[in-house]
């Protein structure tokens, strides 16, 4: 019985990790932003460590200038985390224009600075929580998802679960600026 638990467990935890949808490059067809959503006024005092610095901060600390931002979350140990991490950093390198987070959680600090080694990531902001609460605030599930905000990080978009949508994101961004 324990065995069918423990394997049932990790199913799940596989599972919450992946996709449910395919993921969109952009193609130039042209995407509708969807509307815009409130976001807890507490989602910038959470505190995060900066992977690049190894400071804990604020969310507030690091969401800089008036720059739309794109918040994604990752798992050291999800494999769909990264598979899309190079493709986000590399969106992130195109659009300087636009600031990029990643929010990993869901394992140790030690594990999420080896993800950023193993994925090749150097233009995302990176940031660790030891908590998944940050997630929850940001609406995230717990699967490789992103959201879309504004600079002062008030109202964002729907999260974008299921995948890296590149078109759907940078049509967000370009929104809000």
């Amino acid at each position: 019985m324990k065995k069918l638990l423990v394997i049932a467990a990790l199913a799940m935890a596989l599972g919450a990790c992946s996709s449910d949808s395919e993921s969109t490059e952009a193609s130039g067809e042209t995407v509708e932003a969807s509307e815009l959503n409130e976001l807890p006024e507490t989602v910038l005092e959470a505190s995060v460590v900066d992977l690049a610095s190894g400071e804990t901060v604020t969310l507030g600390e690091v969401v800089t200038g008036d720059k739309p931002v794109l918040f994604w979350s990752y798992a050291a140990w999800c494999p769909s985390c990264k598979a899309e991490a190079p493709k986000i950093d590399a969106f992130a390198a195109a659009n300087p224009e636009f600031q990029v987070i990643g929010i990993g959680s869901a394992d140790n600090q030690v594990n999420t600075e080896g993800f950023i080694t193993e994925t090749g990531v150097v233009t995302s902001q990176m940031l660790w929580s030891e908590s998944t609460d940050l997630w929850a605030d940001l609406g995230f599930s717990g699967r490789t998802e992103n959201l879309v905000a504004n600079s002062s990080v008030t109202e964002a978009f729907d999260n974008n679960g299921g995948g890296f949508d590149e078109a759907l994101v940078l049509s967000q961004l370009q929104s809000l600026s």
